[in-house]
């Protein structure tokens, strides 16, 4: 068996390869790096996509498993090559193998053996010729060589050294061809096995294709290697995706102090997945009247950024054109047409965050007059109308609409007309709730869908006679300064967009601790005087120095501070999630059931029972009343959680609150 890594690194595309997964390594909280086997060699530049990081975060990947990987892309730069998982499924789980495979060679990031591996090329000759059924792939189509049959003389052997590949190093390699069914290539391009090995399975050089000098356009080839907009990461530079524009901006200008330009984008989406693509300045003269609401376009070569939660409305990655950048009018239009929604009843606004973007349908019961104003902070002119809009719950609410879209919704437009929109924050004013547009909302009157039939059918039906009631909030908004403090999950959490608004938001929930790892931080010596915590400095002297309080005393108070950074510290999670979240004193105090100068005492005189004792808050249940709220950092978004109070589960207190639930929800 020839080594998938090094075949897929050199270009060749591989269907759906098995491996064996040897470890997981959360590098910065959000991507996780994995080690990978292939029973020859072991590589350790790969990427799992965020969308699949649940895959470890629940155990569904864990040590040892085979995996096969059915979508990936290689990204190649500056002479290193990086393997991106988009999409993965256990073969075997790791329980079940409970050993690494085969004796693997590793190798580097430029694909090379590494160490003594490089000297002793042999090393490779002690393996066995048959890899272990759980990674022998499956029998190949027909016309397509068997990967497992590869010939000695297609890669790399201990007495000759493979040819060098056309095109110069891997990241400067042209596209050779388009990729196999399952499997997404970039960087340098892909080779189809059939064109790469001749009839006698050895590794042939490929004559590379490139793109006419000088070429505006997509490259034929280039229109048949379409990514999903889903399978879309930073990672990769490389891409190209088939999109039809749902929604599209007027330019907007801004001046500041120390800058000034304008801006405008555009919605599109592929028919499963959608992303905003942005263009400045230049890019606006290239592509505003490029970009035509319904049509359908071939895009290539743009900056793919993390999106800002505010407004991503669940999006990970947004894209800003460049110079490069290849827009193209496409033709076909297969599956692009339905808009995916996801509606949200009226009666649940209620219990939905402030600044939550949701759909909604409903019909439009009064309309009112196009007004004109000017913003007194900025100075702009804008356009709103103000929407009536109910559902076969008799609850009303008001929908403002801005801009181009309140100017093209005229009243006789939308009155006694069933109006669906994709997209719309939910805002609250003086306890009432309400909703507002964004350039990226998609409004549409009388939708041909089942639940326009349905609302058309009830409102025909008498639904218009109905006395109506406007949606009243509950005092939860912002801080929830007022009222009780809401139970939720971790899936609403992110469901509901908590901590993307300007303020904080606050929640209850029941969670069990799942890890809890000390660091050197974890406790430090603190200030003596009253209503002082600050870190003293140690003056060598047996004085230590509070740069606060001016003061030098002779002993000092230890704190304690958990901060769940990445797979550091503790990590809470319940059945829907997990989340990482810092604990101050007192309320570390009680997760670890031990005070800060008995922690501190442990850890100059004992590690291994200071350590002990951190751990012994693993799988314990809390009732915790958190904090959220969405900050950037690295510039990558993420929500920061901490921990106001944490008290252990009272389960005669929980029970009665499971049960007043069921009652609420009209199940018990």
């Amino acid at each position: 068996m020839k080594s998938f890594c090094v075949a897929i690194l050199n270009g060749v595309d591989i269907h759906e390869p098995r491996v064996q997964l040897l470890e997981a390594r959360n590098v910065n909280q959000n991507h996780y790096r994995l080690l990978i086997n292939d029973y020859r060699n072991t590589y350790s530049f790969v990427m799992l996509a965020t969308q699949l990081n649940h895959l470890v975060d629940n155990n569904t990947l864990t040590p040892y498993s085979v995996i096969i990987m059915k979508k990936y892309v290689v990204n190649n730069r500056e002479n290193k090559s990086l393997i991106i998982l988009l999409e993965v499924k256990v073969a075997v789980p790791g329980d079940q193998i409970g050993r690494k495979l085969g004796s693997p060679v590793s190798l580097g990031d430029n694909g090379m053996p590494t160490g003594a591996a490089r000297a002793n090329p042999n090393a490779h000759a002690g393996n066995p010729a048959v890899a272990p059924a759980a990674l022998r792939p499956p029998v190949p189509q027909q016309g397509l060589p068997n990967p497992a049959t590869f010939s000695s003389s297609s890669f790399q052997s201990p007495s000759k050294q493979p040819a060098p590949f056309p095109g110069g190093p891997a990241a400067k390699r042209p596209n050779l061809g388009s990729p196999s069914k399952g499997n997404n290539s970039s960087g340098a391009g892909n080779v189809p096995v059939s064109a790469a090995y001749n009839s006698g399975g050895s590794f042939q050089a490929q004559q590379p294709t490139m793109p006419p000098l000088g070429s505006a356009s997509l490259p034929q080839n280039d229109t048949q290697n379409i990514h999903p907009i889903s399978a879309l990461n930073p990672y990769n530079s490389a891409w190209a995706i088939r999109a039809k524009v749902m929604s599209k901006d007027s330019i907007r200008f801004w001046n500041k102090p120390n800058s000034q330009g304008k801006v405008f984008s555009v919605l599109v989406t592929d028919g499963e997945s959608e992303i905003k693509i942005s263009g400045f300045n230049n890019e606006v003269d290239r592509f505003y009247d490029v970009f035509e609401v319904g049509k359908t376009y071939y895009i290539k070569n743009g900056l793919v950024k993390n999106a800002d939660p505010k407004y991503s409305r669940g999006r990970m990655y947004d894209i800003n054109l460049e110079p490069e950048s290849i827009v193209e009018e496409c033709s076909e239009d297969a599956g692009l047409v339905k808009i995916r929604y996801n509606f949200v009843p009226f009666y649940s606004l209620l219990t939905l965050s402030k600044d939550a973007n949701i759909d909604v349908i409903g019909v439009c019961s009064s309309a009112g007059e196009l007004f004109q104003g000017k913003n007194r902070q900025s100075g702009r002119d804008f356009t709103k109308r103000d929407l009536d809009i109910i559902d076969d719950t008799s609850t009303c609410v008001r929908v403002t609409l801005w801009g181009p879209q309140a100017e093209k919704y005229e009243k006789n437009v939308v009155l006694n007309k069933v109006v669906a929109i994709h997209g719309c924050r939910l805002a609250e004013l003086n306890g009432t709730r309400s909703l507002s547009t964004s350039f990226d909302a998609i409004v549409e009157v009388d939708p041909d869908i089942p639940e326009g039939h349905k609302l058309r059918g009830w409102y025909d039906s008498g639904g218009c006679n109905v006395a109506t009631q406007a949606l009243m909030g509950t005092g939860m908004s912002g801080n929830f300064g007022s009222g009780s403090t809401p139970f939720k999950c971790f899936w609403q959490i992110e469901a509901e967009g908590l901590g993307n608004g300007d303020k904080a938001d606050f929640f209850m929930i029941r969670a069990v601790i799942m890890k809890a790892f000390a660091r050197d931080n974890t406790l430090y010596r603190a200030c003596v005087n009253s209503g002082c915590s600050k870190k003293v400095t140690d003056q060598g002297n047996g004085t230590f120095r509070c740069e606060k309080c001016n003061t030098e005393n002779d002993s000092f108070v230890w704190r304690l501070m958990l901060t769940y950074v990445g797979t550091f510290q503790v990590q809470v999670a319940d059945c829907t999630g997990s989340a990482y979240a810092t604990v101050f004193q007192e309320n570390a105090e009680k997760v670890l059931q031990q005070d800060a100068q008995s922690l501190g005492e442990m850890k100059t005189q004992d590690a291994t029972v200071f350590e002990k004792a951190i751990n012994n808050c693993q799988f314990q249940a809390f009732m915790f009343k958190m904090k959220v709220k969405t900050e950037s950092y690295n510039d990558e978004w993420r929500r920061k959680y901490t921990v106001i109070t944490a008290e252990p589960l009272n389960f005669a207190a929980e029970t009665k609150r499971l049960q007043e639930t069921l009652v609420q929800m009209g199940i018990a």
